[in-house]
């Protein structure tokens, strides 16, 4: 049975249930009593508040206040009561060796999910996803991280990209600004929106505001451009839309964008990759005519070609620029991009990264680097 009982505190009337003391229990169980609650109790218990009243004021268990009472009633006046002791809390369910042969397992198995791990690693069945999830992030350090998507390289790939780093490893970064460097690159006409989008609670998804509009074969332009470090941006060069590069074509961009600029900007080296239209024989005698020292390229290697992270650069700006609806508009934000938005002093620490890209690729056995 409950009955209702009234006290004054101040000028407020309080009407509290009073309970049996199991329910009561039950209803006011909870953390353990900070030395602020421990002290309020010895205040009002000194004060003559009855233990079971100073348990309904704080919504505490009135056995759980007398055994405060009960511990700090000997304390000499003005002494504040002790912290509460720490808990053990609830026993891990997974131990150390379960957690080590989890470790190992991730890493013979990097990209296996805590689905899969809970399916296949013995003594995790009983465990749950978010278990396993929760272990893997907090305890062991290995969070789920997205994957760096690099081209594949074959032995061959991988042992002239050696080479050309060994015979490259003595260049300084002076050396190495005064290296043309050159490669083409597609620009798609692409959304400028973000992918992640803040829509209130309740408003319906597939709004239009709140899409993100896909063309499945979005319209593109081709682009040749070079720079070097020593100088800056040199020639960019578009080609007309639905066209690729050729040997012919390229031979034409060599002649009056390249050449000029190289003589223009003092570089004395050209860097270019192995795509067909660049190895072709007659492309190699155009340029031998013209006495171009070509680098030997080892093929497969944009984290070697400083360019590739200047295209990179300028992807990452275009998705920002509003009102990018057409081709003729893409073409126009490129050339004003390349001839006003990138400073000379961006190219030449692309420039002078080699060195370091060197080292690295050789530190990683010719494997891809983070470049």
């Amino acid at each position: 049975m409950c009955t209702l009982v009234c006290y004054k505190e101040s000028k407020f009337t309080h009407l509290i249930s009073v309970v049996s003391p199991k329910f009561f229990a039950i209803m006011f169980r909870g953390k353990q009593f900070d030395v602020g609650e421990k002290t309020t109790i010895m205040t009002l218990f000194t004060e003559g508040v009855a233990p079971k009243e100073i348990a309904m004021r704080l919504k505490r268990n009135t056995a759980a206040v007398r055994k405060v009472i009960a511990a700090n009633r000997d304390l000499p006046a003005f002494t504040s009561p002790p912290p509460p002791k720490k808990r053990s809390g609830r026993p891990r369910m997974m131990t150390a060796k379960k957690e080590e042969r989890l470790r190992k397992f991730l890493l013979r198995n990097p990209f296996k999910t805590a689905k899969e791990v809970k399916a296949e690693l013995p003594g995790w069945g009983n465990a749950s996803v978010r278990l396993i999830q929760k272990t893997c992030q907090t305890r062991l350090k290995m969070p789920v991280r997205a994957a760096a998507k690099k081209p594949l390289l074959t032995a061959a790939m991988v042992k002239k990209r050696i080479s050309f780093c060994k015979k490259h490893l003595r260049w300084t970064e002076d050396d190495w600004e005064k290296v043309m460097f050159s490669d083409e690159s597609t620009f798609k006409l692409i959304n400028p929106r973000a992918q992640r989008v803040r829509r209130p609670a309740g408003v319906n998804r597939y709004k239009q505001r709140y899409v993100v509009v896909n063309v499945k074969h979005p319209p593109s332009v081709m682009i040749w451009g070079c720079f070097c470090g020593i100088g800056g941006r040199g020639s960019l060069y578009l080609l007309p839309p639905k066209t690729t590069m050729n040997s012919v074509r390229y031979m034409e961009v060599l002649r009056s964008h390249l050449l000029p600029w190289m003589a223009r900007l003092g570089a004395t080296k050209f860097l270019q990759d192995g795509a067909p239209c660049h190895t072709a024989k007659k492309v190699k005698a155009f340029l031998k005519e013209k006495n171009v020292s070509v680098m030997d390229w080892p093929g497969n290697s944009p984290d070697l070609n400083p360019i590739e992270n200047l295209w990179a650069i300028m992807k990452r700006r275009l998705k920002k620029l509003p009102n990018i609806s057409s081709l003729p508009l893409l073409m126009r934000a490129i050339r004003i991009m390349w001839t006003r938005d990138l400073p000379i002093s961006l190219m030449k620490k692309l420039a002078r990264s080699m060195p370091t890209r060197l080292k690295m690729c050789l530190k990683n056995k010719g494997q891809m680097t983070k470049y």
